[in-house]
């Protein structure tokens, strides 16, 4: 079921995080606004809500995937070792677009780990920027498979009603800022 939510500044933080964290627990996909565009979201641990969001995406196999975790220990938990100088870096610079990429730990489901890294075998994880990401991914407590709100190879991901025409059907939670202008990307 598509539920929109209109965010702003006097929107409860709180209790929309925690909305959406409970859309997540039930293997829902989460639309929200990060870094100047609009992601979806999706439990990275649930089989479910990450097929529906590759499928929702019609993503090819050999797309790099991405990450949102909400602290380094959370990272430390995905990926059998953190490299001295990847942790000089995200101690530094997290959280932020700083993206990092990273050998998946094969605890993590095999047909996860096998799906997410087809690209290059390894996968992109950074802790979000902007008070909706970063909230919700606290709240949520568990590492979340990210995508940008656009099907593949092509544009929509910053205009709210592209988002709502392509994924009214796939997403259970919008939140809604409006039209997003772009920042800065990730590195």
């Amino acid at each position: 079921m598509f539920t929109r939510v209109r965010w702003n500044a006097d929107t409860d933080l709180s209790a929309l995080s925690k909305q959406a964290a409970e859309v997540l627990a039930d293997e829902g996909l989460v639309c929200l606004p990060c870094g100047g565009t609009y992601r979806i979201i999706a439990d990275l641990n649930s089989s479910l809500a990450v097929s529906k969001l590759f499928q929702s995406k019609r993503r090819r196999a050999n797309t790099p995937t991405l990450v949102f975790v909400s602290s380094v220990e959370m990272l430390a938990s995905m990926t059998p070792s953190l490299e001295p100088v990847t942790r000089t870096l995200i101690e530094s610079f997290w959280p932020s677009n700083l993206t990092v990429l990273v050998d998946p730990d094969l605890n993590l489901r095999h047909k996860l780990v096998k799906q997410m890294c087809q690209a290059n075998g390894r996968v992109g994880v950074r802790i979000p920027v902007g008070d909706v990401a970063f909230s919700v991914a606290k709240q949520f407590n568990g590492p979340l498979l990210v995508s940008s709100a656009n099907i593949q190879k092509k544009s929509g991901a910053y205009s709210a009603a592209q988002v709502q025409k392509n994924f009214f059907n796939v997403v259970d939670l919008f939140i809604d800022a409006g039209d997003l202008t772009d920042e800065v990307h990730s590195t």
